[in-house]
Formats: structure tokens, sequence, C-alpha cells
């Protein structure tokens, strides 16, 4: 799936989520601090005080897409 992330909002429309892919892959990482950064890169521009931008639901299906990629793999 090919996403335009400069097309898409986040944070109340005051930002692209041109960022959050790398946000995605920082969850991924072994290192605990890129892992923190990365939940907070996502926290705050898709995702912020509860209220989600129509960036987050394409994180959403990257995170599950990804997370199953990673399943499969690690068998």
């Amino acid at each position: 799936m090919e996403i335009d992330w400069y097309k898409l909002k986040s944070c109340g429309g005051h930002s692209d989520a041109s960022e959050l892919p790398k946000a995605v892959d920082l969850l991924f990482s072994e290192n605990l601090e890129d892992r923190e950064r990365g939940y907070w890169e996502i926290e705050n521009h898709a995702v912020v005080q509860s209220d989600l931008y129509n960036s987050a639901l394409y994180v959403a299906r990257i995170l599950v897409d990804r997370y199953l990629i990673e399943k499969v793999v690690s068998k």
C-alpha cells in the first residue's frame, strides 16, 4: 500500500505526517530509547491527547502489517 504521508495531517493539521513511518520503524528497534522515541513521535503527531488525526488510521495499518511480518520472520 502506497501512502502519501505528506498529504495526511497530524497534530491538528499543524504538520504533515511524513515522519510517522520512521517513528514506526523506531518502535521495532532493539534499543529501548529508540522505541520510546518512536512511541512519543506517534503520540504527539497521529494521536494527541486522545484525539486521532487522519494519519492515525495509516499508522495503525502499518503497525499491524509490520508486526505480522516480524512475527513470521521470527519463526
